[in-house]
């Protein structure tokens, strides 16, 4: 056998030599993430999203939208504006140190037996 059968034996060695790149928290890479949301929505004719923004649906009580809308209201902003508004502070003051009250339940389970 000549060296040159045996080149992909020493590539294949030298690329596990190479330590694994690194995981973006995500196990799966779609090649996309350097392409801004809008051109991925535009390229697959996605709906997601709306001008710069990206729809995003969330639960919300029928209390809390109620007050939504008043503020609105009040404030002569559209729903979605007052609605982007409240949740751009709340991360900002999450940013700041401020995290929700939280409670730890702890739940022992009870043998049963027979």
């Amino acid at each position: 056998m000549s060296d040159d059968s045996l080149d992909f034996l020493n590539q294949i060695e030298q690329q596990a030599a190479k330590p694994p790149p690194k995981k973006r928290g995500r196990a799966f890479n779609t090649g996309l993430e350097a392409v801004s949301h809008q051109a991925a929505a535009r390229a697959v004719g996605g709906k997601s999203m709306a001008g710069h923004y990206k729809r995003y649906t969330a639960y919300l009580s029928p209390e809390s939208i109620a007050r939504l809308k008043e503020i609105a209201r009040e404030t002569g902003l559209s729903q979605a504006e007052t609605a982007r508004w409240f949740i751009e502070h709340m991360i900002a003051l999450y940013d700041g140190g401020l995290r929700p009250e939280t409670e730890v339940a702890v739940v022992r389970r009870r043998v049963v037996r027979e």
